[in-house]
């Protein structure tokens, strides 16, 4: 049986050197539309430090970065699995936080990457 929550990630994508902001607002509007296509609550642009989740205040910048609510106990790992797919078309990196936690996706071999997702994901569970 799924169990329903409130948790949420936060979703940015990482900015190259001399990129513009709406360059990455794009971006993550794009990866947005892919990730409204899972079983999530809601996908919405990160409009200011004040919508992050009280864990993650120390982030920094919001542009390019998204606020995913989670709708089942196992949205995260579909999520990041989206991101993962995402990144890897547009050969960006991506960035996934949640509460002090991130995950960082990029350009590096699939199954080192897949290694990384499953630790990220088991230590998640854990902090549960």
């Amino acid at each position: 049986m799924m169990h329903r929550t409130t948790d949420s990630l936060v979703v940015r994508v990482v900015p190259e050197t001399d990129e513009e902001a709406t360059e990455l607002d794009d971006l993550a509007r794009q990866l947005g539309i892919e990730l409204l296509e899972l079983d999530v609550v809601s996908v919405d642009p990160l409009a200011s430090t004040r919508d992050l989740p009280p864990a993650a205040k120390g982030m920094g910048t919001v542009v390019g970065a998204l606020l995913v609510r989670l709708g089942m106990t196992q949205g995260a790992r579909a999520v990041v699995n989206a991101v993962r797919r995402w990144a890897a078309r547009s050969e960006r990196s991506v960035e996934i936080t949640r509460g002090e936690d991130s995950l960082v996706l990029k350009g590096i071999s699939e199954e080192r990457q897949e290694q990384l997702i499953e630790w990220w994901l088991e230590r998640q569970s854990s902090a549960s």
